[in-house]
């Protein structure tokens, strides 16, 4: 162990080796692989984000946009639903999810399943359900497969963060987890509908964003890793682009 001087925080000499070689690659200005085996990104999937707010032992999931991947007629799905309806929305989840039984989830954040464990398990839902969306479906974090897999020259592995490195374009960028948060908060205490249609519409228009750039993430984090020539864009068009408020 030794102690940065600037600090005061002891660090171990494994610490030190990342922080050098990270630098390396910020300064070279070029995606490094690490060593060992890495489990593939596939090249079709569900795309998952959410926008919840989690307790303890209790969650809700206020926005959901859910996209399918690499498949024939793919197809999109956004739904927005207030704490009461909230059952709706996670059958909705579970029946796009059962449309692609072969599908594995890729999300940015381990959290989305955690989350959806505890509303599923609050609600009470059937069990096929529960199934469907956190027991038998495969799920990728890709940040910490980002983690074991490659280090990337950014200033962070936050999710916008790398897609701006890969120059894909945020269409919402002021919009982050903790205004998310906030808004949810917000829409919740007004009682004027004006007010809430604004925020709900801003809600859906992040959930969104944050699908098409975790889409673009996964094809250039795959074709680095697989030495692949990098996407231009995801050609396929969508089947179907659904938005729900429920």
């Amino acid at each position: 162990m030794l102690c940065d001087k600037k600090s005061g925080i002891l660090t171990s000499i494994g610490k030190i080796e990342q922080w050098r070689a990270h630098g390396e690659v910020y300064m070279a200005n070029k995606p490094r692989i690490l060593p060992g085996t890495h489990a593939p990104i596939p090249a079709g999937y569900i795309a998952l984000d959410l926008e919840h707010e989690e307790e303890k032992t209790t969650a809700a999931v206020w926005t959901f946009c859910a996209r399918a991947v690499g498949v024939a007629n793919p197809r999109q799905l956004t739904i927005f639903a207030d704490e009461t309806h909230q059952a709706d929305l996670l059958a909705q989840l579970a029946d796009f999810l059962a449309a692609y039984p072969d599908l594995p989830v890729i999300s940015w954040s381990q959290s989305d399943i955690r989350v959806l464990r505890k509303a599923v398990t609050e609600i009470s839902v059937e069990n096929q359900l529960i199934g469907n969306l956190t027991e038998t479906r495969h799920h990728t974090d890709l940040l910490e497969w980002t983690k074991g897999a490659m280090i990337l020259p950014t200033k962070s592995l936050d999710l916008k963060t790398v897609a701006a490195y890969f120059g894909i374009a945020n269409d919402v960028p002021s919009m982050n987890g903790s205004v998310g948060s906030a808004r949810m908060r917000a829409h919740r205490s007004t009682t004027n509908p004006s007010v809430k249609e604004e925020i709900r519409a801003e809600l859906i228009r992040y959930v969104r964003s944050d699908v098409t750039l975790l889409v673009g993430v996964a094809d250039h984090l795959r074709s680095i890793h697989d030495g692949i020539t990098p996407p231009t864009g995801r050609h396929e068009p969508l089947h179907a682009d659904d938005v729900i408020y429920i």
